[in-house]
């Protein structure tokens, strides 16, 4: 949400950069958003911690978001709305961010900085597509109670981020995010089914160790303490 607000801060500067200032806008070829307001992060004062911890933009203000952050925060944000399940907001900031550099034309992009700076966007571009078809392919085995198959498909999902990055053996990929927490609790659901209870613990406190107050992965790791006989664990996850 911080790209958000920061892009939305950013649209109190269209339309100021015309004429003789063309030349210092730090967002060449961007037009005037119509969906991303200034004010939209404004009303914090007047919501509950919750209420603003969900608010976020739609699709189309997405769009006009990703053209209003600089190369820093660019790769961020996409990122995070994939990790955050923000599937429909992360395909239209992909779509508009690569028609806006297409737009700039080619001398702008075949630039070797501008090409380096956005070599990772058809990267992300992939991730997002194959984290979408692979979780959707893991749904579908887990209603056909092919629990292994389901298990293994949100395995290969939670691998996706990591790829290209530097992580320990053994060690869990860097991402967090709710996507994460939900392919761990999706596979804790899969082991339950295979009365695999201890694996189905491990991915559960995976969930929490991304999500502490993760409601649904909280209750079925209970229910696999008490599958195992362990009592006093199980309901020690309701204090």
């Amino acid at each position: 949400r911080h790209c958000e607000r920061f892009a939305a801060d950013r649209t109190k500067m269209d339309g100021v950069f015309v004429g003789d200032l063309e030349d210092s806008n730090p967002y060449p070829r961007v037009n005037p958003a119509k969906h991303l307001r200034a004010n939209f992060f404004d009303a914090k004062e007047k919501q509950t911690p919750l209420e603003y911890e969900m608010l976020k933009v739609n699709r189309e203000a997405s769009a006009e978001a990703v053209l209003r952050l600089p190369d820093s925060m660019v790769q961020y944000y996409l990122r995070a709305l994939r990790l955050e399940e923000r599937y429909a907001q992360a395909k239209a900031a992909n779509h508009s961010l690569s028609t806006h550099l297409n737009d700039m034309g080619a001398a702008f992009y075949q630039r070797d900085d501008h090409a380096s700076r956005f070599a990772w966007l058809s990267l992300e571009r992939n991730k997002l597509n194959r984290t979408i078809s692979g979780k959707d392919r893991g749904d579908t085995a887990f209603k056909q109670q092919d629990y292994s198959g389901a298990a293994e498909c949100y395995g290969k999902v939670l691998l996706i981020d990591a790829e290209g990055e530097q992580v320990p053996p053994g060690e869990n990929t860097p991402a967090g995010g709710r996507l994460h927490a939900v392919l761990h609790c999706n596979r804790a659901a899969c082991f339950m089914q295979l009365k695999e209870y201890k694996d189905a613990i491990r991915e559960c406190s995976a969930a929490l160790k991304i999500h502490s107050h993760y409601m649904k992965a909280i209750l079925r790791r209970s229910r696999c303490y008490a599958k195992l006989e362990h009592y006093q664990e199980s309901i020690s996850e309701y204090k």
